[in-house]
């Protein structure tokens, strides 16, 4: 695997865990679970996004908002 797939794998993690953890509020976790991150994504699917340069821009957008979103409540 390459380094830029390992980075963004990385990142989704990290994307991730600050929605849930940090965030941590249940709009902004659903609104992420259904446009960002599966609930339950695995490694193969985290993978999948890495690697697709399409997926990956719409999970970068998708964090995004959810920050927006944030910075509201």
């Amino acid at each position: 695997m390459n380094t830029i797939v390992e980075m963004r794998m990385d990142f989704i993690n990290q994307f991730d865990h600050y929605i849930r953890n940090e965030i941590g509020d249940e709009l902004i976790t659903d609104w992420w679970l259904t446009r960002g991150l599966p609930d339950g994504a695995d490694t193969a699917v985290i993978r999948e996004i890495a690697e697709d340069e399409d997926l990956w821009m719409d999970m970068v957008t998708c964090f995004a908002t959810c920050c927006k979103f944030a910075e509201k409540i």
